[in-house]
Protein backbone atom coordinates (compact mmCIF):
# COMPACT_ATOMS: atom_id res chain seq x y z
CA UNK A 1 0.00 0.00 0.00
CA UNK A 2 1.00 3.05 -1.02
CA UNK A 3 1.72 6.67 1.39
CA UNK A 4 -1.31 8.01 -0.13
CA UNK A 5 -3.49 5.50 0.68
CA UNK A 6 -2.08 4.45 3.99
CA UNK A 7 -2.97 7.93 5.16
CA UNK A 8 -6.17 7.63 3.65
CA UNK A 9 -6.93 4.63 5.41
CA UNK A 10 -5.90 5.74 8.89
CA UNK A 11 -7.76 8.89 8.76
CA UNK A 12 -10.47 6.86 8.26
CA UNK A 13 -9.68 4.05 10.97
CA UNK A 14 -9.30 7.52 13.53
CA UNK A 15 -12.66 9.12 12.39
CA UNK A 16 -14.93 5.45 13.11
CA UNK A 17 -12.95 5.11 16.36
CA UNK A 18 -14.20 8.86 17.45
CA UNK A 19 -17.69 8.36 16.49
CA UNK A 20 -18.20 4.99 17.87
CA UNK A 21 -16.16 6.09 21.65
CA UNK A 22 -18.66 8.97 21.64
CA UNK A 23 -21.98 8.99 23.17
CA UNK A 24 -24.75 10.29 21.13
CA UNK A 25 -24.99 14.18 20.65
CA UNK A 26 -28.24 15.49 21.81
CA UNK A 27 -29.47 17.73 19.61
CA UNK A 28 -30.62 21.40 20.80
CA UNK A 29 -33.97 22.21 22.33
CA UNK A 30 -35.89 23.81 19.44
CA UNK A 31 -38.43 26.44 21.15
CA UNK A 32 -42.06 26.19 19.49
CA UNK A 33 -43.54 29.05 18.76
CA UNK A 34 -46.39 29.78 21.70
CA UNK A 35 -49.76 30.24 19.99
CA UNK A 36 -50.93 34.02 21.66
CA UNK A 37 -54.62 32.87 23.21
CA UNK A 38 -56.62 36.07 22.12
CA UNK A 39 -59.64 36.21 24.41
CA UNK A 40 -62.73 38.11 22.89
CA UNK A 41 -64.58 40.76 24.97
CA UNK A 42 -68.25 39.66 24.95
CA UNK A 43 -70.09 42.80 25.74
CA UNK A 44 -73.85 42.18 27.05
CA UNK A 45 -76.09 44.17 24.95
CA UNK A 46 -77.63 47.22 26.86
CA UNK A 47 -81.01 48.30 25.72
CA UNK A 48 -82.65 51.94 26.53
CA UNK A 49 -85.82 49.87 26.84
CA UNK A 50 -87.72 46.66 27.90
CA UNK A 51 -90.68 45.17 27.67
CA UNK A 52 -92.95 45.50 30.86
CA UNK A 53 -94.22 42.19 30.59
CA UNK A 54 -91.34 40.09 29.78
CA UNK A 55 -87.91 41.96 30.40
CA UNK A 56 -86.96 41.19 26.51
CA UNK A 57 -84.39 44.12 25.26
CA UNK A 58 -86.01 46.48 22.87
CA UNK A 59 -85.04 48.54 20.22
CA UNK A 60 -87.54 51.54 20.67
CA UNK A 61 -89.78 52.20 22.82
CA UNK A 62 -93.67 50.19 21.94
CA UNK A 63 -96.24 53.00 21.77
CA UNK A 64 -99.15 50.16 21.45
CA UNK A 65 -102.02 48.66 24.04
CA UNK A 66 -101.57 45.25 24.27
CA UNK A 67 -103.65 42.49 22.59
CA UNK A 68 -105.44 39.84 24.95
CA UNK A 69 -106.39 36.86 23.38
CA UNK A 70 -108.93 33.78 24.18
CA UNK A 71 -108.17 30.26 23.45
CA UNK A 72 -109.88 27.43 23.77
CA UNK A 73 -107.56 24.39 25.51
CA UNK A 74 -109.89 21.24 25.16
CA UNK A 75 -108.07 18.20 23.09
CA UNK A 76 -109.56 18.94 19.87
CA UNK A 77 -108.10 22.65 20.46
CA UNK A 78 -104.56 21.37 20.46
CA UNK A 79 -101.93 22.41 18.90
CA UNK A 80 -102.67 25.58 20.14
CA UNK A 81 -101.10 28.77 18.13
CA UNK A 82 -99.39 31.80 19.11
CA UNK A 83 -98.72 31.09 22.77
CA UNK A 84 -94.96 30.78 22.47
CA UNK A 85 -94.62 34.78 21.03
CA UNK A 86 -96.90 35.71 23.81
CA UNK A 87 -95.36 38.35 26.04
CA UNK A 88 -97.78 36.58 29.13
CA UNK A 89 -99.69 34.01 29.58
CA UNK A 90 -103.19 33.21 31.74
CA UNK A 91 -104.70 29.95 32.30
CA UNK A 92 -108.20 29.80 33.92
CA UNK A 93 -110.87 27.49 34.69
CA UNK A 94 -113.94 27.34 32.69
CA UNK A 95 -117.08 25.22 32.75
CA UNK A 96 -116.81 21.42 32.86
CA UNK A 97 -113.35 20.85 34.81
CA UNK A 98 -111.67 22.08 31.56
CA UNK A 99 -109.70 25.77 31.11
CA UNK A 100 -108.96 28.14 28.85
CA UNK A 101 -106.28 30.37 28.09
CA UNK A 102 -105.42 34.00 27.28
CA UNK A 103 -102.76 35.22 25.91
CA UNK A 104 -101.53 38.64 25.90
CA UNK A 105 -99.72 40.49 23.12
CA UNK A 106 -96.87 43.58 23.63
CA UNK A 107 -94.24 43.82 22.04
CA UNK A 108 -94.14 40.67 20.58
CA UNK A 109 -96.12 39.34 16.94
CA UNK A 110 -98.21 36.08 15.96
CA UNK A 111 -98.93 35.26 12.33
CA UNK A 112 -101.41 32.40 13.83
CA UNK A 113 -103.11 32.70 17.14
CA UNK A 114 -105.99 30.27 17.98
CA UNK A 115 -108.18 28.87 18.14
CA UNK A 116 -110.09 32.36 18.99
CA UNK A 117 -113.06 31.24 21.96
CA UNK A 118 -115.52 32.87 23.45
CA UNK A 119 -115.65 35.35 26.51
CA UNK A 120 -116.25 35.22 29.97
CA UNK A 121 -116.78 37.87 32.68
CA UNK A 122 -113.43 36.96 34.73
CA UNK A 123 -111.03 36.94 31.34
CA UNK A 124 -112.39 40.18 30.72
CA UNK A 125 -110.94 41.32 34.28
CA UNK A 126 -107.29 40.29 33.62
CA UNK A 127 -107.36 42.14 29.96
CA UNK A 128 -108.12 45.12 31.63
CA UNK A 129 -105.42 44.63 34.31
CA UNK A 130 -103.11 45.63 31.23
CA UNK A 131 -105.81 48.08 29.66
CA UNK A 132 -105.70 45.57 26.96
CA UNK A 133 -107.95 44.92 23.83
CA UNK A 134 -110.19 41.91 24.15
CA UNK A 135 -110.54 39.75 21.55
CA UNK A 136 -113.16 36.58 21.57
CA UNK A 137 -115.85 34.84 19.34
CA UNK A 138 -119.24 35.31 21.31
CA UNK A 139 -119.77 35.18 24.63
CA UNK A 140 -121.59 33.52 27.87
CA UNK A 141 -125.11 35.71 29.09
CA UNK A 142 -122.79 36.71 32.11
CA UNK A 143 -120.05 38.25 29.28
CA UNK A 144 -123.15 39.37 27.19
CA UNK A 145 -123.96 41.64 30.65
CA UNK A 146 -120.63 42.81 31.32
CA UNK A 147 -120.41 44.56 27.98
CA UNK A 148 -123.19 46.32 28.29
CA UNK A 149 -122.16 47.44 32.04
CA UNK A 150 -118.87 48.33 31.89
CA UNK A 151 -116.58 50.03 28.45
CA UNK A 152 -114.57 47.33 27.26
CA UNK A 153 -112.17 48.03 23.83
CA UNK A 154 -112.90 44.53 22.49
CA UNK A 155 -112.70 42.49 18.84
CA UNK A 156 -115.44 40.26 18.62
CA UNK A 157 -115.77 37.86 15.58
CA UNK A 158 -119.29 38.06 15.03
CA UNK A 159 -118.66 41.57 13.87
CA UNK A 160 -115.31 41.67 12.55
CA UNK A 161 -115.35 38.30 10.52
CA UNK A 162 -113.21 40.03 7.99
CA UNK A 163 -109.99 39.88 10.48
CA UNK A 164 -110.57 36.22 11.14
CA UNK A 165 -110.11 32.96 8.86
CA UNK A 166 -111.41 29.53 9.61
CA UNK A 167 -108.52 26.41 9.44
CA UNK A 168 -110.48 24.80 6.87
CA UNK A 169 -108.56 21.47 8.53
CA UNK A 170 -110.11 21.55 11.93
CA UNK A 171 -113.87 21.62 12.70
CA UNK A 172 -115.60 24.26 14.51
CA UNK A 173 -115.50 25.78 16.95
CA UNK A 174 -111.97 24.82 17.42
CA UNK A 175 -111.00 26.14 13.68
CA UNK A 176 -111.19 29.99 14.28
CA UNK A 177 -107.79 31.95 13.73
CA UNK A 178 -106.13 35.28 13.87
CA UNK A 179 -103.14 37.44 13.87
CA UNK A 180 -101.75 40.33 15.65
CA UNK A 181 -100.87 42.24 12.31
CA UNK A 182 -105.13 41.51 11.47
CA UNK A 183 -105.77 42.82 14.68
CA UNK A 184 -103.53 45.77 14.80
CA UNK A 185 -105.25 46.61 11.50
CA UNK A 186 -108.50 46.22 13.07
CA UNK A 187 -107.59 48.33 16.31
CA UNK A 188 -106.98 51.00 14.09
CA UNK A 189 -109.95 50.97 12.43
CA UNK A 190 -111.95 50.86 15.68
CA UNK A 191 -109.22 54.09 17.28
CA UNK A 192 -108.23 51.28 19.81
CA UNK A 193 -104.78 51.81 19.53
CA UNK A 194 -103.34 54.10 21.52
CA UNK A 195 -100.15 54.93 23.80
CA UNK A 196 -100.08 53.93 27.23
CA UNK A 197 -98.48 53.26 30.07
CA UNK A 198 -97.70 49.80 31.63
CA UNK A 199 -96.60 49.13 35.57
CA UNK A 200 -93.96 46.89 34.86
CA UNK A 201 -92.98 43.47 36.06
CA UNK A 202 -89.71 43.98 37.93
CA UNK A 203 -86.72 41.45 36.31
CA UNK A 204 -83.43 40.27 37.70
CA UNK A 205 -81.14 36.98 36.43
CA UNK A 206 -81.70 34.60 39.62
CA UNK A 207 -85.06 36.52 41.11
CA UNK A 208 -85.20 33.74 43.57
CA UNK A 209 -81.47 33.05 44.36
CA UNK A 210 -81.80 30.55 47.27
CA UNK A 211 -84.46 31.38 48.73
CA UNK A 212 -87.50 29.23 49.36
CA UNK A 213 -87.24 25.41 48.58
CA UNK A 214 -86.54 23.53 45.19
CA UNK A 215 -89.14 23.33 42.73
CA UNK A 216 -88.73 20.88 40.05
CA UNK A 217 -91.95 19.59 38.98
CA UNK A 218 -95.34 21.76 39.63
CA UNK A 219 -98.17 19.55 39.06
CA UNK A 220 -101.61 21.40 38.88
CA UNK A 221 -104.98 18.96 38.98
CA UNK A 222 -107.48 20.89 37.40
CA UNK A 223 -110.85 19.00 37.68
CA UNK A 224 -110.57 18.15 34.09
CA UNK A 225 -107.24 15.64 33.13
CA UNK A 226 -106.99 16.33 30.46
CA UNK A 227 -106.16 19.68 31.22
CA UNK A 228 -104.03 18.98 34.01
CA UNK A 229 -101.14 21.20 34.06
CA UNK A 230 -97.70 19.94 34.60
CA UNK A 231 -94.12 22.24 34.61
CA UNK A 232 -90.49 20.70 34.70
CA UNK A 233 -87.41 22.41 35.52
CA UNK A 234 -84.50 22.37 32.59
CA UNK A 235 -82.01 23.71 34.90
CA UNK A 236 -79.50 24.35 31.94
CA UNK A 237 -81.84 26.36 30.03
CA UNK A 238 -83.48 27.97 33.54
CA UNK A 239 -87.35 27.30 32.17
CA UNK A 240 -89.84 25.29 32.69
CA UNK A 241 -91.43 22.78 30.06
CA UNK A 242 -95.02 22.43 29.89
CA UNK A 243 -97.17 19.69 29.79
CA UNK A 244 -101.16 19.46 29.59
CA UNK A 245 -103.50 16.64 29.66
CA UNK A 246 -100.43 14.16 30.41
CA UNK A 247 -97.86 15.13 27.08
CA UNK A 248 -96.05 17.68 25.92
CA UNK A 249 -97.77 21.05 25.28
CA UNK A 250 -96.57 21.36 21.83
CA UNK A 251 -96.65 25.08 19.54
CA UNK A 252 -98.60 24.37 16.82
CA UNK A 253 -96.06 26.55 13.97
CA UNK A 254 -93.05 24.81 15.32
CA UNK A 255 -93.87 21.68 17.07
CA UNK A 256 -91.94 22.26 19.87
CA UNK A 257 -92.88 22.32 23.40
CA UNK A 258 -93.65 24.79 25.47
CA UNK A 259 -91.80 26.78 28.39
CA UNK A 260 -92.03 29.34 31.22
CA UNK A 261 -89.45 31.36 32.72
CA UNK A 262 -91.57 31.88 35.48
CA UNK A 263 -95.13 30.41 36.83
CA UNK A 264 -97.77 32.22 39.18
CA UNK A 265 -100.22 30.04 40.71
CA UNK A 266 -102.73 32.42 42.02
CA UNK A 267 -105.51 31.16 43.87
CA UNK A 268 -109.07 32.59 44.13
CA UNK A 269 -112.63 31.46 45.01
CA UNK A 270 -115.41 30.42 42.74
CA UNK A 271 -118.61 28.92 41.85
CA UNK A 272 -120.67 27.50 39.44
CA UNK A 273 -123.35 30.03 38.02
CA UNK A 274 -125.46 28.05 36.37
CA UNK A 275 -126.31 24.63 34.35
CA UNK A 276 -124.16 24.74 32.00
CA UNK A 277 -121.50 25.05 34.49
CA UNK A 278 -120.61 28.70 33.55
CA UNK A 279 -118.38 30.04 36.62
CA UNK A 280 -117.81 33.04 38.57
CA UNK A 281 -114.24 33.66 39.83
CA UNK A 282 -113.42 36.08 42.50
CA UNK A 283 -110.18 37.60 41.41
CA UNK A 284 -110.56 40.98 43.17
CA UNK A 285 -109.39 41.25 46.65
CA UNK A 286 -106.42 39.36 48.34
CA UNK A 287 -105.15 36.01 48.23
CA UNK A 288 -102.33 33.61 48.12
CA UNK A 289 -99.65 32.69 45.51
CA UNK A 290 -96.90 30.24 44.68
CA UNK A 291 -94.38 32.24 42.70
CA UNK A 292 -91.83 29.38 41.22
CA UNK A 293 -88.87 30.31 39.12
CA UNK A 294 -85.18 29.03 38.21
CA UNK A 295 -86.03 26.14 39.86
CA UNK A 296 -86.83 27.89 43.59
CA UNK A 297 -90.61 28.50 44.98
CA UNK A 298 -91.59 30.96 47.41
CA UNK A 299 -95.30 31.59 48.90
CA UNK A 300 -96.95 35.57 48.34
CA UNK A 301 -99.81 37.25 47.75
CA UNK A 302 -101.98 38.67 45.06
CA UNK A 303 -103.63 41.69 45.38
CA UNK A 304 -106.13 43.83 43.11
CA UNK A 305 -108.45 46.29 44.19
CA UNK A 306 -109.97 48.22 41.33
CA UNK A 307 -111.34 46.96 37.78
CA UNK A 308 -108.85 48.81 35.86
CA UNK A 309 -105.83 48.84 37.56
CA UNK A 310 -103.04 45.57 37.66
CA UNK A 311 -103.29 42.94 40.32
CA UNK A 312 -100.07 43.16 41.81
CA UNK A 313 -98.35 40.43 43.49
CA UNK A 314 -95.86 40.33 46.50
CA UNK A 315 -93.10 37.83 48.55
CA UNK A 316 -94.65 37.00 51.95
CA UNK A 317 -92.68 40.51 52.86
CA UNK A 318 -94.55 42.84 51.25
CA UNK A 319 -92.02 43.23 48.60
CA UNK A 320 -93.03 42.96 44.82
CA UNK A 321 -91.59 40.10 42.98
CA UNK A 322 -88.88 40.08 40.78
CA UNK A 323 -89.01 37.72 37.38
CA UNK A 324 -86.81 36.03 35.31
CA UNK A 325 -86.81 37.53 31.86
CA UNK A 326 -89.19 35.33 29.50
CA UNK A 327 -92.61 34.36 29.93
CA UNK A 328 -94.42 34.30 32.56
CA UNK A 329 -97.46 31.64 32.71
CA UNK A 330 -100.23 32.83 35.57
CA UNK A 331 -102.04 29.87 36.36
CA UNK A 332 -105.65 30.19 38.64
CA UNK A 333 -106.72 27.87 40.23
CA UNK A 334 -109.45 27.62 42.82
CA UNK A 335 -108.16 27.31 46.53
CA UNK A 336 -109.46 23.79 46.92
CA UNK A 337 -107.32 22.68 43.49
CA UNK A 338 -104.67 20.67 44.29
CA UNK A 339 -101.11 22.00 43.32
CA UNK A 340 -98.02 19.89 44.45
CA UNK A 341 -94.56 21.49 44.15
CA UNK A 342 -91.50 18.52 44.21
CA UNK A 343 -87.66 19.24 44.46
Amino acid sequence: MDKKWRVFFYFLLFSTLTLNGCGEKVPAAVEEPVEEVVVEQVEELAYDFYCPLDGQGLEEEIQVRPIAVMLGNNPSARPQYGMAEADLVYEFPAEGGITRFMTIYYHQQAAKIGPVRSARPYFIDRALDWDGVYVHVGQSPQAQVYFKNNKVAHIDEFSNSKFFWRDKSRKAPDNLFTSTDLLRERMKGLNYEREIKLMPFQFATEPLGEKGQAALKIEINYPEKMNRAVFEYLPEQNVYQRFTGGKPHLDGETNKQLQASNIIVQYVTSKVLDKEGRLEVNMFGQGEIDFISGGRVIKGTWEKEQLREPTYYYDLEGNPLTFSPGQTWIQIVDKNTKVVVSP
